[in-house]
């Protein structure tokens, strides 16, 4: 996944974007990332997604333990406003990555 997105990220950075990247991933996969990316470290997530300019959000969400099986790509106001300060609530308590 990481070698998937290097290239969209390293473009992002490139313009000044600010990238933030919360996984569960072990230590060994960051390496490349921490380059890329702001990254922190959680010990449990219960899905995923990205979030951006606070317009769109992609929520992907599964069973414990499990891959994503339902994804929702949402233009909601409302529902791109929750997932911004979910992310900010759960990015606080992340462990910051080095």
């Amino acid at each position: 996944l990481i070698a998937n997105l290097s290239p969209t990220l390293t473009q992002l950075r490139v313009k000044g974007v600010k990238v933030m990247v919360m996984t569960t991933m072990g230590e060994e996969n960051l390496n490349s990332l921490k380059n890329l990316a702001e990254v922190r470290i959680r010990d449990q997530m219960f899905g995923g997604g990205a979030i951006s300019d606070s317009r769109e959000a992609l929520l992907l969400v599964g069973e414990e333990g499990g891959k994503p099986n339902i994804a929702v790509w949402a233009e909601h106001v409302g529902l791109v406003r929750l997932a911004k300060e979910y992310f900010a609530y759960l990015w606080r308590e992340a462990t910051p990555y080095r």
